[in-house]
């Protein structure tokens, strides 16, 4: 099988969609499965890699065609956008939680090994809000949490940054 056989089978239609149910079935069994941690794993890059290389090839194999179809290309250039974030955030992204109460600030987190580690800048918790399913409802039973919203400020060397 030639070099250029073996491009025209990778920068397929067929071969994204294979690649996508891959990474829908991954992402599904990360999501009922958090304990495994898919999202960090090397395969779930190379995937995510893959589907990179994928579209960058159609992209770049059909530019001809986009001239008359420029919606198109601006779908697979903001896809290429977006999934280069996806892969920044793999690689070099870092899970833990964040624990700060209303009108303090926080600086660091702890990690998934349950070591802190510093943001580099500080989080001031402007103020925290429960939003229930059943707020009337004098049986607290019934009450659900429909949403947890914080309003927050982001400070870089002493001053607001956001």
């Amino acid at each position: 099988m030639g070099q250029n056989k073996l491009l025209n089978i990778f920068s397929s239609v067929q071969a994204a969609v294979i690649i996508l149910l891959l990474i829908i079935t991954v992402s599904g069994l990360g999501t009922f499965l958090p304990a495994f941690d898919t999202y960090h794993s090397w395969w779930f890059i190379l995937l995510l890699s893959l589907f990179w290389a994928n579209l960058l090839l159609c992209t770049l194999k059909r530019l001809k065609l986009w001239r008359t179809k420029f919606s198109s290309g601006l779908t697979h250039i903001g896809l290429l956008v977006i999934l280069s974030g996806s892969l920044v955030t793999c690689i070099f992204g870092e899970q833990g939680f964040l624990i700060v109460y209303k009108g303090h600030t926080q600086d660091t987190f702890i990690k998934k090994d349950r070591q802190l580690k510093e943001l580099g800048f500080k989080i001031y918790l402007d103020d925290f809000i429960i939003e229930w399913h059943n707020p009337k409802s004098s049986d607290t039973s019934t009450q659900t949490v429909k949403n947890y919203k914080s309003k927050i400020t982001v400070l870089e060397h002493g001053r607001e940054a956001f």
